[in-house]
């Protein structure tokens, strides 16, 4: 039985195309090319065909194109359906370099309780695959020492074979860490090490998805500071950048909810401050467009919430159109939102909501709102939000003695 002949993908591409081995074929293109910068090629023989089904998600499709009886397709269809019959006699044949490929796999599939240890001199892509791989057993062992040192001898493996995978593996790196230690200053080399990697690479995903995750990191350590905010919304629209709508759409729309609130979150200081408020309302919206009450329940209310909440605040427009809006942004979170569920955030909403009314002069609809919200604080020991709200009605009561009478509003 020989499995492993390099070149080969192991790890490059995500999982399970990442297990997949490609059998030799006359005439079938170079690996060079796809294993440096993760472009898969357009025209490939038909008994490559399973690897590109693979790529696009359709394992079914792409067990079904496995061709022959040999011992790669036979290792093939066990990764694309794997089974503990097949296991048991991919595990029986394999030796030396194969029998380690055959038991990572295995682990990873939860056939075996521990990868095997890698050899110092493991060939080609086989190398990193497996330290990376141990370095997740140690992780979920609870040693984290041992799984750093491993991703680190994986990286340098990585680095003379290919840069995506150099920088699939950083990325692993940088979030293992973060993981396991907290957010760090620290950490910002490795992710902007891990994108220096993929320059040049046709891998988009991963790309955005570093951005993002570097962006995060920085919004994290922030601390409410401007520069590290700013720094960031440019990590948030370097991902934006990095995976189109049409390609990307909710990795797309991440990049524009997180941009909005580290451009949020900048106290309106300076003159440009106005400005990033309203391009955190534009993304807000932009993101609106991925995000659905029925497809994405959790990001379509936190998004809708956060821009009920920029409106409401925002400095420039038309103030009481955008009061209007807020109104009715809240309205709809408010609909899914159910208070016994958590009557902590349903009352946040109703007092945003309220306030927004307020603003308004439609005091009647505000009022049973705020007296609704203090009542939920009151209940459940939220005394200093319940004390905010009892000074917007103290102000309402103010501003209806001094006016005579309640100002009526409708919708």
């Amino acid at each position: 039985m020989k499995l492993f002949s390099p070149p080969q993908l192991l790890g490059v591409f995500p999982a399970p195309a990442g297990y997949l081995l490609l059998p030799a074929e006359r005439g079938a293109p170079p690996l060079d090319a796809p294993r440096s910068a993760g472009r898969w090629p357009d025209d490939v023989p038909d008994a490559w065909r399973f690897y590109t089904l693979a790529l696009a998600g359709d394992l079914e499709a792409a067990h079904a194109a496995v061709t022959g009886e040999d011992a790669v397709a036979r290792y093939n269809r066990f990764v694309l359906a794997p089974d503990e019959a097949r296991y048991a006699r991919l595990k029986a044949e394999a030796e030396g370099d194969d029998a380690l490929l055959v038991r990572a796999v295995g682990y990873l599939y939860r056939l075996e309780a521990e990868p095997p240890t890698p050899p110092d001199e493991a060939p080609d892509v086989l190398g990193p695959f497996l330290w990376a791989i141990r370095a997740g057993y140690h992780l979920e062992a609870g040693d984290p020492d041992a799984a750093f040192e491993h991703l680190a001898r994986a990286v340098e493996a990585a680095r003379p074979v290919s840069p995506a995978l150099t920088a699939r593996l950083l990325a692993t790196t940088a979030r293992a860490r973060r993981h396991v230690e907290g957010p760090s200053p620290a950490l910002a080399p490795v992710y902007r090490n891990a994108l220096h990697a993929l320059k040049d690479t046709a891998f988009e995903r991963l790309l955005g998805e570093t951005w993002l995750d570097l962006g995060s990191l920085y919004h994290e350590i922030s601390g409410g500071r401007r520069g590290a905010l700013l720094e960031a919304a440019r990590c948030y629209q370097a991902a934006a950048q990095c995976c189109p709508k049409d390609m990307f759409p909710e990795l797309f729309a991440l990049a524009q909810n997180n941009l909005a609130l580290a451009y949020l979150a900048i106290p309106l200081r300076q003159a440009g401050d106005q400005l990033r408020m309203a391009v955190a309302i534009g993304a807000l919206r932009e993101a609106l467009t991925i995000y659905t009450r029925e497809a994405h329940p959790e990001a379509w209310a936190s998004a809708t919430l956060n821009l009920a909440n920029a409106l409401q605040y925002a400095p420039t427009g038309t103030p009481e159109e955008h009061l209007w809006q807020a109104v009715d942004l809240y309205e709809q979170v408010l609909e899914v939102r159910a208070p016994e569920a958590d009557p902590l955030a349903y009352a946040r909403v109703l007092a945003n909501q309220a306030n927004a009314l307020a603003h308004l002069g439609a005091f009647s609809r505000a009022v049973p709102r705020l007296e609704e919200a203090v009542r939920l604080f009151r209940t459940h020991d939220e005394p200093d939000a319940a004390a905010s709200v009892e000074a917007i009605l103290h102000d309402i009561e103010t501003r209806r003695a001094n006016h005579g009478v309640a100002r009526k509003t409708t919708v």
